[in-house]
């Protein structure tokens, strides 16, 4: 952490413990993690990301297996032809890749 970043999160956890809160950084992973669980937590299995040039454009998350893959279908209907583009279909629940476009389903 450089040191402009410590001095403002210093600062953070001061006015944080302040109010009675605790204040801890996290990475991305982290961030990321914890937004799978709460997904899952509420019922939604499927993750679809849509990305180009290695950076995501967009993100969604279903419950049925069946809507999860016409989701899919559609995004590389539309999305599939741009350049770069890379579209994902992720059983979050198993940890596991279902369909990769340009690719095939698994």
């Amino acid at each position: 952490m450089d040191e402009e970043t410590a001095r403002v999160f210093g600062e953070l956890r001061e006015v944080a413990a302040g109010l009675g809160l605790i204040v801890h950084p996290m990475s991305t992973e982290d961030v990321l993690e914890e937004g799978r669980r709460a997904w899952l937590s509420l019922g939604y299995r499927f993750h679809l990301t849509r990305s180009a040039a290695g950076s995501p454009l967009a993100s969604g998350w279903c419950t049925n297996a069946d809507t999860a893959r016409d989701r899919f279908a559609a995004a590389v209907d539309e999305y599939g032809g741009r350049p770069g583009a890379v579209i994902t279909l992720i059983d979050e629940a198993e940890r596991r890749t279902l369909a990769v476009h340009p690719g095939r389903l698994s």
